[in-house]
């Protein structure tokens, strides 16, 4: 996102704790993206949240390798959104091995 240098595209950054979202702030500033186009939010507890969610977004990127299954991913695939995983996590590692046994 930084990249495009382009400010009408916002970033809404979901699962950050109450005491590290000033942490993950200051990363993504210090990777060039500006504080107007990022909203850091808490996981959401309840269907309606993450309903409120997909309303807001339009691509699901889950960069982690650090879950095991990333039931965040499911949901969001499930809404039709593009997902972007990484592949050493679990949810990516699932697609791969799924993908292979379609070929």
């Amino acid at each position: 996102m930084a990249e495009l240098k382009d400010t009408s595209f916002r970033l809404v950054y979901v699962g950050a704790g109450k005491d590290t979202k000033e942490k993950f702030a200051k990363k993504f500033h210090d990777c060039g993206i500006a504080k107007s186009q990022l909203d850091i939010r808490s996981l959401p507890n309840r269907k309606k949240e993450w309903t409120n969610l997909f309303c807001e977004v339009d691509l699901a990127v889950m960069p982690s390798g650090e879950k095991q299954f990333g039931m965040e991913a499911l949901l969001a695939l499930s809404a039709g959104f593009p997902v972007l995983v990484h592949g050493d996590s679990g949810f990516g590692k699932k697609l791969i091995i799924q993908s292979a046994k379609n070929i």
